[in-house]
């Protein structure tokens, strides 16, 4: 007839782990010596950050107080507002097709599955029931575990972070995805604004209204200006603030709370084995009367 634990009390639980305090503190130390050991084995992860502005062409200035007329106009001509350009920037920044882009062109496939990539013959180990990594495979790894991105409205700011186990290679990462946004925004831009000028030009021949024509004239006197800028600027849809480098403390595991959880982990899992070992010394016969287990 064993008794059943679930019925005792705080007394009767000092009194177990008094009694069995060897044996409990042995639990608790293992416990502890699990956790530490643990939290250094695990490979530590860095985050590397940079913090962007985004950069938009949309003039405040003549654009936005021309009639409202001119709205369809100006919208077929590629003139977007603020807000619509900040959020296209952004979005194309997370977006599948750039993403996989940068994985392709910093060939981060074997960066990304080390583990099925074998370096001597350059190809991917062949594993029972495991697929050959892909593109997009690592799109979803990458957007994941490795890319976040801080879009924040109150300040902004954009701060885009890279979270892997080379803390030189997540700066570089960082750094390097910005470059090529930069570069993919900025050959849209020029495609874009010579699809518009080419529009504004069909307009400018369709019509003989004066005010009309004025309005073509300073829309393409805009555009031009834009495309220009796109020429010549590097940082066209993001403006580094701060940029990425190396960091040198790890982000994860944090070893201090690992060792906090598995003492706590202990000492509860040694409270348990105290009980049951008191009761299978029958320290608690006869006490308070105990239901019993067949």
């Amino acid at each position: 007839m064993m008794q059943d634990p679930r019925g005792f009390k705080l007394p009767d639980l000092i009194r177990a782990l008094w009694v069995h305090k060897w044996k409990a503190g042995a639990t608790v130390v293992g416990f502890v010596a699990v956790g530490v050991l643990t939290a250094f084995v695990v490979t530590p992860v860095y985050r590397a950050e940079i913090l962007l502005a985004p950069v938009t062409t949309a003039a405040p200035g003549p654009l936005s107080i021309m009639p409202t007329e001119f709205a369809e106009l100006m919208r077929n001509a590629g003139f977007d507002s603020y807000d619509q350009e900040r959020t296209e920037a952004v979005a194309i920044l997370r977006s599948r097709e750039f993403t996989s882009e940068f994985i392709r062109e910093e060939g981060l496939l074997p960066i990304l599955y080390e583990d099925q990539w074998d370096r001597k013959a350059k190809s991917w180990r062949a594993r029972a029931g495991q697929d050959t990594p892909t593109v997009w495979l690592a799109y979803e790894k990458f957007d994941c575990s490795v890319r976040g991105i801080e879009d924040s409205y109150t300040s902004g700011l954009v701060t885009l972070s890279i979270e892997w186990k080379d803390p030189v290679l997540a700066a570089a990462w960082a750094n390097k995805m910005i470059a090529l946004v930069n570069r993919h925004l900025q050959s849209r831009a020029i495609t874009e604004g010579k699809r518009s000028l080419d529009f504004l030009t069909r307009e400018l021949q369709r019509t003989n209204v004066g005010e009309v024509r004025a309005t073509i004239y300073r829309l393409v006197e805009t555009q031009m200006q834009r495309m220009m800028v796109a020429n010549i600027k590097e940082e066209y849809g993001f403006r580094v603030l701060d940029k990425a480098v190396p960091p040198e403390k790890h982000i994860r595991p944090n070893r201090k709370l690992m060792a906090v959880v598995a003492f706590v982990l202990g000492v509860l899992v040694a409270s348990y084995l105290s009980m049951r070992w008191e009761v299978r010394a029958g320290g608690f016969s006869g006490a308070r009367g105990y239901r019993g287990e067949r």
